[in-house]
């Protein structure tokens, strides 16, 4: 039986920034960079890869055409790697381009991480080509995160993200949206929106977790969409696959919303393409996106092939179709796995069955409760959302998933100042929230109902008009699909209930919130976000949860005061003053 393994071996000795709260090490000195030149002289020497180096500032390589990876791109020939620190300051590195080819080789902004850790750090806008005859890995951030040998230790990946699309063709070629290949290592509060392709093994933000020895991976999740030639070995929302490691690895609290496609004969799962190896355990675990194989593919919602290892406390809810063996979770099992508190929907998978011991739900029991077994950093808003992982941070969007006439709608954050979300760079960027806001519902309505010009419409396809600045919802084929009622305006001493927005999200609506804040130099401006769904405590409502184009994450607004409580929110003075709900969504 195939298997997705670490095809030429890394010397071994055998993941806007989350929110995530994390002790930083002291910097006793780091070196400044603020610009590209500064950032590629790291390069390939053993003693600049060893240092440490702190981003004074976001840096745009916009004027490097084929981007060098900092280290050698050789993982075969013993370095040099990076085993440095790297701390970005919540800083991003935009518009990162690799067109290449190698063999035996890893890609990225790094090469190979082989030891220190990189931090606080966004990729924007990545576009990573890579071809290989025999085998290489592609990553936006590192083609691989491995440690070198005996006595280095394992390298730390902490507090990253990564838009835009990796590409990785050829004989054993990997490709993640964030990373290509993890191997005894920590990744962790990590997240990736690009889209991810490979003939071999493609993951929404990591390619594989390969042939380690252990690792630790928790709080990950991607969004974008991932697709495997016909002779991929698997493909995942998350990864491709999960494999051996001898002395336990563990994957949790992760998830994956984005779309799978998997070709002939692959494994596909909506957040893993394999889980394997006796020593692993996944738990804390989900996947939303609709997964799709090929012919004679094993496919699950949210694995395709699970061997020995420990699956708990995990679900799925996409539509599963294709190939020659689905279910609901699990497409094949293997072995002997340990299977515990994992449950699909049975209505909107379109399975009945799955194979393994999980149990199928109907989305009504899935979102009445949390299921038996979902302890600790679970939590549910009863009837309207389905179970979501309740931590600090940017970890919050189940709740942008809504179930309507047993189909699944994901409206995910995507940011108006992100000029990957473009066809063409913008000129008023700062003008375009509600075709943001347009967009999103766009893309939830493509991936849901297969809308193939609706999967990655860009804002300026149908929503925003440069030129004339203006915005509009667009005609067919998105208004086939979805519908906006009436604008209507929220009297300054009304709370959001429920005859205004929650009311809405009552009967599976999103909504379009409107709302105005005061800008840098004085006056207001309007300003709009996507409302999805709620929280709650009993029956008192907590927040609505928006997803904030501005800064392309979700946001959380008080019933009350509507204004946004939300850390760190960066538009002053916001307040919500309208609601326009989406109708007709089918």
């Amino acid at each position: 039986m195939k298997r997705i393994v670490l095809i030429v071996g890394l010397a071994v000795t055998v993941n806007a920034i989350p929110a995530h709260a994390e002790t930083r090490p002291n910097i006793v000195s780091c070196k400044q960079i603020k610009t590209p030149a500064q950032l590629a002289a790291i390069g390939t020497n053993a003693t600049t890869l060893a240092a440490s180096y702190c981003l004074g500032g976001d840096i745009d390589l916009s004027a490097v055409p084929n981007w060098s990876p900092i280290g050698s791109t050789n993982i075969t020939g013993g370095g040099p790697f990076f085993t440095g620190q790297f701390y970005g300051n919540g800083h991003v590195i935009r518009n990162l381009t690799i067109l290449t080819s190698g063999d035996s080789a890893a890609f990225g902004l790094f090469s190979v991480l082989a030891g220190g850790l990189v931090q606080d750090v966004g990729i924007v806008n990545a576009k990573v080509t890579v071809t290989t005859t025999t085998g290489a890995y592609a990553g936006a951030l590192a083609g691989a995160v491995a440690p070198l040998a005996t006595g280095i230790a394992p390298p730390t990946v902490s507090n990253v993200y990564s838009t835009g699309m990796v590409s990785c063709n050829g004989s054993n070629c990997a490709a993640g949206g964030l990373l290509g290949v993890v191997s005894n290592a920590t990744v962790q509060d990590a997240w990736s929106s690009a889209a991810a392709t490979s003939d071999y093994g493609a993951g929404g933000l990591v390619g594989v977790f390969s042939g380690s020895t252990s690792g630790t991976y928790r709080r990950l999740y991607a969004t974008g969409n991932v697709t495997g030639a016909s002779t991929a070995v698997a493909v995942g929302g998350l990864s491709a696959g999960f494999t051996s490691c001898t002395n336990g690895c563990v994957l949790e609290q992760v998830y994956a919303t984005g779309k799978v496609r998997g070709g002939t004969g692959t494994f596909v799962g909506g957040l893993l393409g394999e889980l394997t190896g006796s020593t692993n355990l996944a738990s804390g675990v989900y996947a939303t996106g609709p997964v799709v194989g090929g012919a004679s593919a094993k496919v699950g919602g949210l694995i395709g092939l699970l061997t020995d290892a420990t699956l708990t406390q995990a679900f799925s809810a996409g539509k599963v179709t294709g190939g020659t063996m689905r279910g609901g979770l699990i497409g094949q099992t293997t072995g002997t796995p340990t299977v515990a508190d994992a449950y699909w929907d049975s209505v909107t998978s379109g399975q009945a069955t799955s194979a393994g011991s999980e149990v199928g739900k109907s989305t009504t029991q899935l979102r009445s409760a949390l299921p038996t077994g979902f302890t600790g950093a679970w939590g549910i808003t009863a009837s309207e959302s389905y179970p979501f992982l309740n931590l600090p941070g940017n970890f919050s969007s189940t709740l942008a998933t809504l179930a309507v006439s047993g189909k699944v709608f994901a409206f995910l954050p995507i940011s108006q100042l992100d000029k990957s979300q473009y066809h063409s760079n913008p000129a008023h960027a700062d003008q375009a929230s509600l075709a943001a806001v347009y967009t999103m519902i766009g893309r939830a309505v493509g991936i849901t109902d297969n809308v193939s010009t609706l999967i990655n419409v860009k804002i300026d396809k149908y929503f925003w008009h440069d030129s004339s600045q203006t915005t509009t919802f667009s005609p067919s084929p998105l208004t086939s699909h979805a519908t906006l009622g009436a604008m209507k305006t929220i009297a300054a001493a009304t709370h959001l209930n429920n005859t205004n927005v929650i009311g809405q999200m009552n009967v599976h609506r999103p909504v379009i919130l409107r709302g105005t804040y005061t800008k840098p130099g004085g006056g207001t401006a309007t300003h709009y976000m996507l409302g999805t769904l709620y929280t709650k405590s009993g029956t008192a409502v907590l927040s609505v949860v928006a997803d904030d184009p501005w800064t392309g994450t979700q946001v959380e607004i008080s019933p009350a005061t509507k204004k946004v409580i939300t850390a760190s929110f960066p538009l002053a003075n916001f307040k919500v003053d309208g609601f326009q709900a989406v109708t007709g969504l089918n």
